[in-house]
């Protein structure tokens, strides 16, 4: 069934006026089909694995958006954009598809960039880190109205965090620490988690607003 989506609109025509028809396809017809499927998903893969430029400027200037590190910054942390203030520690969780893919409570979404499908992902995110976004995106918005530390912009965040690793989020100054790796939770679906109850895994640190207070 997925392959109707590898068709061309005249191609998926073209079928549905010969089972109309209750006439057949020839049989090099059917090889052609499977021949192009067979190569459109190839080159779907191959665009799949591309980073595209997150900006292309009118002269063809390319900009990755990468922000510089500062002075007194640790080595080895993550520098992006702080577009949600505060600070916590807790159990990085990437995430790429929100409808196959859940966060345990207490847990940091780390993801490419969020819009209002997302939503419900943040009610149990201690913290969020976006690889893409500015102060006014969708997911910098909501971390706000929710309390929660949230850093923008950070380049290749997806790669360099990965689940199961402890990392520290500074949404004040846009900064993103690995702390250590840890097992790795398993990978719920929606359905699988509502029936199991997880324990919060973060550790707030602090926070401007009233959500998180200071860890004792």
């Amino acid at each position: 069934r997925e392959h109707v989506w590898m068709l061309w609109p005249s191609e998926v025509t073209r079928l549905c006026t010969v089972v109309e028809q209750g006439s057949g396809m020839m049989p090099c017809d059917v090889a052609l089909l499977r021949r192009r499927v067979a190569l459109r998903q190839r080159r779907l893969e191959v665009l799949a694995r591309t980073q595209p430029p997150r900006m292309i400027c009118l002269d063809g200037e390319v900009l990755d958006g990468r922000r510089l590190p500062s002075k007194d910054q640790k080595q080895g942390s993550l520098t992006g954009l702080g577009v949600s203030a505060g600070v916590c520690e807790g159990i990085a969780r990437v995430i790429m598809d929100p409808t196959d893919q859940c966060l345990s409570p207490g847990e940091i979404l780390v993801t490419v960039a969020t819009d209002p499908g997302w939503t419900p992902l943040f009610v149990h995110a201690a913290g969020v880190v976006l690889e893409c976004g500015g102060v006014m995106t969708h997911g910098s918005q909501v971390a706000r109205e929710l309390g929660i530390p949230c850093v923008s912009a950070l380049v290749g965040a997806t790669k360099a965090i990965t689940t199961g690793s402890r990392i520290r989020v500074d949404g004040t100054n846009g900064i993103v620490e690995i702390l250590g790796d840890v097992a790795a939770t398993p990978t719920l679906s929606p359905s699988a988690a509502r029936a199991v109850p997880t324990p919060s895994t973060a550790t707030p640190v602090s926070q401007s607003g009233d959500r998180h207070t200071k860890a004792e």
